[in-house]
């Protein structure tokens, strides 16, 4: 498994390249529309609800909680407790309970596509961490394993 630094993501790689139904979408209305057309039409179509673009956006900027010292997407608060209840001690806490599988989140996309996911999240919730915690410091690890196209992104704070 390999760490990817805080800016990686291949500058060569086109996400588009991995979306064909955006591609022929552009094709077929032309290339004056953007992501913001084409999610309203997703819409219209029924083929995109307002609560999955809600997910979305809610797993890109979360909302993070301070749960006995550790910090932890709010939808997950109370793996923190079950972590400390297990044994399970420090860093490696929030390490868990942080941890998101995209290929779990994506399965059967290419690995460069859940790449580009995990870097865009790490990257996101970085500056939110941040912002939302200005006096703490953080580790945003994507973490990718292009054999077996497992890749994954969590947080733990810097001691």
């Amino acid at each position: 498994m390999k760490f990817l630094k805080v800016n990686d993501m291949r500058v060569d790689y086109d996400p588009i390249e991995d979306m064909p139904d955006f591609r022929e979408w552009v094709a077929a209305n032309g290339s004056e529309f953007d992501f913001s057309d084409y999610i309203h039409a997703q819409v219209l179509r029924g083929t995109l609800t307002a609560d999955a673009l809600m997910s979305i956006i809610l797993l890109v900027w979360p909302s993070f909680v301070e749960v006995d010292g550790f910090v932890a997407l709010q939808s997950r608060r109370g793996r923190v407790r079950e972590l400390v209840s297990q044994g399970v001690t420090g860093k490696e806490v929030e390490y868990w309970c942080n941890h998101l599988n995209i290929d779990g989140l994506l399965p059967g996309i290419e690995v460069s596509l859940n790449e580009c996911v995990g870097a865009i999240l790490r990257n996101a919730w970085a500056a939110k961490l941040a912002s939302q915690f200005p006096l703490l410091k953080f580790n945003v690890i994507l973490l990718s394993d292009s054999d077996s196209s497992e890749v994954s992104v969590t947080f733990h704070q810097v001691e």
